[in-house]
């Protein structure tokens, strides 16, 4: 009875640590499959709103470039146009002040 008793204890003894070991090592695979796989999603993530953020801040530089260039240009025709009307207005000014001068020193 002893012997048998003795026997089936090992054997459940073995059968149960062959059972812990198996489910360890499942589990442990399981787990560095799990990190593995959350690993690179992270860097997936990563890369791609790395590239996102590149991609929209490129964007708005060109955007800010091309409204400066677009105001600079406008800013630059307004003057211009105002200095011409400037300069109309004084030569206009000048002939009228000239003629009127002229014609009261008669």
């Amino acid at each position: 009875m002893y012997a048998i008793l003795n026997v089936t204890l090992w054997e459940i003894f073995a059968i149960l640590n062959v059972v812990f070991w198996e489910m360890y090592a499942i589990l442990n695979v399981t787990l560095w499959e799990i990190f593995a796989i959350l690993n690179v999603v992270f860097w997936e993530m990563y890369a791609i709103l790395n590239v996102t953020l590149c991609e929209i801040i490129a964007i708005l530089n060109v955007v800010f470039w091309e409204m400066y260039a677009i105001l600079n240009v406008t800013l630059c025709e307004i003057i211009a146009i105002l200095n011409v009307v400037f300069w109309e207005m004084y030569a206009i000014l000048n002939v009228v002040f000239n003629v009127v001068c002229h014609v009261e020193s008669f």
